[in-house]
């Protein structure tokens, strides 16, 4: 799997560090994840990105 982006993003009021792979050959070949470790997978860059911040902040505002 190859990085293609790393970025930290203010959610929720917290400051998360993002890292986007891509990887060949996959039905979903970008990977997000998160430094609280949630992930998000999509068809391209932005939907991946999307999904793991959107992951994200569910689970700050869950575990407030």
């Amino acid at each position: 799997m190859n990085i293609v982006e790393e970025y930290e993003k203010e959610i929720a009021g917290r400051l998360v560090s993002i890292v986007v792979r891509h990887e060949q050959d996959k039905p979903l070949p970008y990977y997000a994840v998160s430094s609280l470790n949630v992930d998000g997978s999509g068809k391209t860059l932005e939907e991946a990105k999307m999904k793991c911040e959107n992951a994200t902040k569910m689970e700050i505002s869950m575990n407030r």
